[in-house]
C-alpha cells in the first residue's frame, strides 16, 4: 500500500498496516512515528517537515501543549511553512482560543501563505 495524506481522524492505509502487522494501537504507532521523526529531527534540525508531523500526531494524542510548542518551534524555523501555520489556527480554533486562530488564519491570508496539504 502506498503513504497518502492523512485528514484528521482518518486511518491511512499505512497506519492500518502497521497496527495489523504490530498489534499495536493507533496512539502506539502515534508514539512509535514521534520517536522516529524526532531522530530524523536530530539528524537535520532543519526538518521542518518531521516538526509539523510530530505536531500534528500530538494533537491526535490529545496532547495539544505539546502539539502547540512544536508547532510554535516550526513556525519560528520557518515563516512560509503555511501547513504548520494552518495547524496550529486549527489547534487553537479546536481549543477555544478563538483570537490566537483568528490571528494564525488572518497571517495566512494577508501574507498569502499557500496551503499545501
Amino acid at each position: 500500500m502506498h503513504y497518502r495524506k492523512q485528514e484528521v481522524g482518518v486511518i491511512i492505509p499505512l497506519e492500518y498496516e502497521l497496527m495489523q502487522q504490530t498489534g499495536k494501537s493507533r496512539s502506539e504507532v502515534h508514539k512509535e512515528a514521534i520517536k522516529h521523526y524526532s531522530k530524523a529531527i536530530e539528524i537535520n534540525p532543519g526538518y521542518t517537515k518531521a516538526y509539523g508531523n510530530i505536531g500534528k500526531l500530538y494533537t491526535e494524542l490529545g496532547n495539544y501543549d505539546m502539539a502547540e510548542d512544536i508547532l510554535k518551534t516550526v513556525t519560528q524555523i520557518d515563516t512560509e511553512y503555511a501547513d504548520v501555520f494552518m495547524r496550529l489556527g486549527i489547534l487553537y480554533f479546536e481549543q477555544n482560543q478563538f483570537s490566537k486562530s483568528d490571528s494564525i488564519f488572518s497571517l495566512l491570508y494577508n501574507n498569502c501563505l499557500l496551503y499545501t496539504s
